[in-house]
């Protein structure tokens, strides 16, 4: 068990994952989380959300532009955490695991409480505003650990700090 199994309660020696799920014999393991690559811009949140969200792969990102050091929802929020909604709604039953992450500035211990008030904030908010049970949802926070761009540029660092929804196995 480490910090990024999605599955705690897993007995031990069962067979995971590499979300540290159990595993049965006859469906596939998920596909990797696939994030996308550093030089595609996230969609603006102006741009009105798909009207139905299709789950092709156990994550989707969600870019919530962060300021350094903040953990607020912002109202620039909406549209992104509408189409969290609209993706938990359309996946009756199953449950989701709400990650954040941050850029490489601050200390590592910092970052990992940042990224986790971030993920909690959102949970909290899609509970609340949104009336998604939050027995669906857990919160997680991975700090720095994950980049998906390089922290060396502004661009880079501001593509590090986002949520992404992980899609637990039934």
């Amino acid at each position: 068990m480490d910090i990024q199994d999605a599955c705690p309660e897993t007995p031990q020696g069962s067979v995971v994952n590499s979300y540290g799920c159990p595993v049965s014999p006859l469906p596939v393991e998920p596909a990797p989380v696939v994030e996308p690559a550093p030089a595609v811009e996230p969609a603006p949140p102006v741009d009105p959300a798909p009207p139905a969200v299709d789950l092709p792969e156990p994550a989707q990102t969600f870019y919530l532009e962060y300021l350094p050091n903040e953990v607020e929802v912002s109202a620039d929020f909406t549209a992104e955490l509408q189409r969290m909604a609209d993706l938990i709604r359309t996946n009756p039953g199953q449950r989701f695991i709400i990650e954040g992450h941050t850029d490489s500035v601050g200390s590592d211990s910092f970052n990992m409480k940042l990224s986790l008030l971030r993920a909690e904030k959102i949970k909290a908010y899609l509970a609340g505003k949104m009336e998604i049970p939050a027995t669906l949802l857990e919160a997680r926070g991975f700090g720095e650990s994950n980049p998906v761009a390089g922290n060396d540029t502004q661009e880079g660092r501001r593509q590090n700090r986002r949520v992404v929804i992980i899609v637990l196995p039934q």
